[in-house]
């Protein structure tokens, strides 16, 4: 018995256009997140002794909640 065709695929593909880059994603929403990689807009950590930085806004967020929530929760002299 031969072996089936394969099914001619009809996923759209959306390409990163950044130079060098060159990844492909099915959905536009995943590119779009994946090209804050090769933006400019950095969010960096204001808290001494962390200086992390990210790129989301949303993991920027996070990040300094559970600064806040730690600083509640055990730093007194800093409130």
């Amino acid at each position: 018995m031969p072996e089936p065709e394969p099914e001619p695929t009809t996923e759209v593909l959306f390409l990163c256009s950044y130079d060098g880059c060159g990844k492909t994603f099915i959905d536009a929403g995943a590119l779009r997140k994946h090209s804050h990689i090769h933006g400019e807009r950095q969010y960096v950590c204001h808290y001494e002794g962390c200086g992390k930085v990210v790129i989301l806004l949303l993991t920027f967020a996070h990040h300094v909640h559970v600064f806040v929530i730690y600083i509640q929760l055990y730093c007194h002299d800093l409130k």
